[in-house]
């Protein structure tokens, strides 16, 4: 079995796989620390080739009938070298995009950015990876007010950068239909009748179907206790102390988000020290604000299984429908209309079973429902 995971959190892209050997790796040409793996994924249309080093491995001695053989269980990074070489760097009057263009570029990773930063200032890098300078410019960067940078790795070896309000604010790419929906008896397919409506509105989106079993998490009751209703920071400017309270509702995806109405206590606040003079303007705000976004959005999330020819890719977003389970009880077809609207796509597991089957999950993201009853709107926000 094989498997690899693209993810919106991350820089590398992470390979597990699971293969019997005869003794070859073991014996004659045995793994090694970034020892080479190549993958290649070929579609009708495009040929994707990722080139892996292997991270870490385990093996089990296996007897059976013809002897002994060994299980090896293998985890390979696409693009480690983020991870390896430690630097002493100062990038004086950069913004944070122009420092990861600089990162990309000493590395030979294509980056492809679709926003600038508005952060200038000198960017130290003492004594850390290159991994480690990318987690510090995403934690103190600054795009704009109530937006949250974001950088990931794809498939296909680009480093993008892109902020959520940029991904939320797309056209959705692919509308997801659920695959075992039924047919009324009038032989009229309800599924087919609302596909026709949204190409009307949108004639670029596509269809996907997903299957029926969908996994659902929501840990935002977990995330609102620390940072959900609110931080306040404040720091002194060798004249006074200035405090700034952030507690702005941000729910780009749906009509209500996943916070108490009720719930109107802080839970965390940051004091800073002296506002120094190597900092951009929105340094402190940046930190805040990029924790906050970040702690309250990404709370909720629904797992899908599709077709992996589907050309999807992390940080598009998706219109899904999802059917009333009430209604087909009551021998009827019809929406979801709380937990049914747009996602952005997160995550992308690959899965490539032994019998030769391939298919992708899909993690999908929002922060919130929609409110068409009166009950959901008297407790949430």
């Amino acid at each position: 079995s094989l498997s690899f995971r693209e993810w919106i959190f991350d820089r590398v892209v992470y390979l597990e796989t699971e293969i019997i050997d005869t003794g070859f790796l073991y014996d004659m040409s045995p793994l090694y620390e970034l020892c080479p793996v190549k993958l290649e994924l070929s579609r009708s249309d495009k040929k994707i080739v990722m080139d892996f080093r292997v991270a870490l491995y385990e093996s089990v001695r296996l007897n059976n009938d013809s002897g002994s053989m060994f299980g090896f269980k293998i985890v390979a990074l696409l693009r480690p070298e983020l991870m390896t070489d430690i630097q002493t760097k100062a990038y004086v009057n950069k913004t944070s995009t122009q420092v990861l263009e600089s990162l990309c570029s000493d590395k030979n990773i294509e980056f492809e950015k679709e926003i600038e930063s508005y952060d200038t200032q000198t960017w130290y890098q003492i004594n850390e990876t290159d991994l480690a300078m990318t987690n510090h410019l995403l934690n103190k960067g600054f795009v704009a007010e109530e937006d949250l940078p974001l950088l990931f790795l794809t498939k296909e070896n680009k480093l993008k950068y892109t902020s959520l309000k940029t991904v939320c604010e797309k056209e959705p790419k692919y509308l997801l239909i659920n695959n075992d929906s039924s047919v009324l008896d009038n032989e009229i397919d309800p599924v087919i009748s609302i596909v026709n409506k949204e190409k009307e509105k949108n004639t670029k989106i596509k269809v996907m179907y997903y299957n029926i079993n969908i996994q659902d998490k929501n840990v935002s009751f977990l995330n609102n206790v620390e940072y959900g209703y609110g931080r306040n920071f404040t720091h002194y400017d060798l004249k006074n102390f200035q405090s700034y309270h952030m507690n702005f509702k941000y729910a780009p995806l749906s009509d209500k988000m996943f916070r108490h109405k009720t719930q109107k206590g802080l839970s965390n606040s940051i004091t800073f020290g002296v506002y120094t003079g190597n900092q951009h303007k929105n340094y402190l705000l940046a930190i805040a604000q990029n924790k906050y976004i970040s702690s309250i959005f990404f709370n909720n999330y629904k797992q899908v299984i599709v077709n992996s020819t589907l050309d999807i890719s992390i940080g598009d977003k998706v219109k899904m429908l999802l059917p009333s389970t009430l209604q087909r009880i009551q021998g009827q077809d019809g929406l979801d209309d709380i937990n049914s609207g747009e996602y952005i796509v997160g995550g992308i597991l690959h899965n490539l079973n032994p019998n030769g089957l391939y298919n992708m999950v899909l993690t999908l993201f929002r922060n919130g429902i929609d409110s068409p009853r009166k009950e959901i709107n008297n407790w949430l926000e």
